[in-house]
């Protein structure tokens, strides 16, 4: 018997005739099925004190860990957002892609573009296993997007002060005859640099 004021500790297993308890769960309650779906209203809290940045490495540092129980490429968990009362409208998506052994893999922020019934959400943001952003584009390749960077920051009141810019390119180096660099292009061939403009 789980009460209304009742805190849960450690790990829970459903029974295989599925388990609800009302009360402080929601006004209608939480139900978890015979095949491990979870249903509730109301808010989920999770508090503990486990510490995420002590070991990135360790999924047992992590409040919430959404996993794909499969070892295939090109696969991965995901979290659907949804700002309606049809379940099976996705109105945004946060998904792992998978591309390589020990979960190395993409992530990719996904936006419904259009108001229309059973239309996917567009892949809108991609962190790359490589460390590179792709915005607007659903090809590893390349990115067909741009970036738009508001703010009042005003680098005229003092030049020097590397915080009132809206972008820094910085290059990690003290060597002379070095610097950072704007590359431009109007291919697909990413390869191909047409222009650029550099500081060394």
């Amino acid at each position: 018997l789980i009460t209304s004021d009742a805190t849960v500790r450690g790990n829970f297993v459903h029974a295989t005739s599925g388990f609800s308890a009302g009360g402080g769960f929601g006004s209608t309650g939480v139900s978890i099925t015979s095949a491990g779906a979870i249903s509730a209203n109301g808010q989920l809290t999770l508090q503990n004190a486990l510490d995420a940045f002590g070991d990135v490495a360790d999924a047992d540092d992590y409040a919430i860990r959404v996993q794909h129980n499969s070892a295939d490429n090109n696969k991965g968990p995901g979290i659907a957002f949804q700002a309606t009362d049809n379940a099976s409208q996705v109105g945004a998506a946060i998904i792992h892609e998978k591309t390589a052994g020990w979960s190395k893999g993409h992530l990719h922020f996904y936006t419904k573009r259009a108001a229309s019934d059973g239309v996917a959400p567009v892949r809108a943001m991609s962190l790359t296993d490589g460390g590179k952003i792709h915005i607007g584009s659903t090809t590893p390749s390349h990115a067909t997007g741009h970036v738009t960077i508001h703010n009042t920051l005003d680098p005229s009141t003092n030049t020097g002060n590397p915080n009132l810019y809206s972008l820094m390119l910085a290059h990690d180096a003290d060597a002379n005859g070095a610097g950072p660099g704007l590359g431009f292009y109007t291919s697909t061939d990413v390869d191909n640099v047409g222009a650029a403009v550099m500081f060394d």
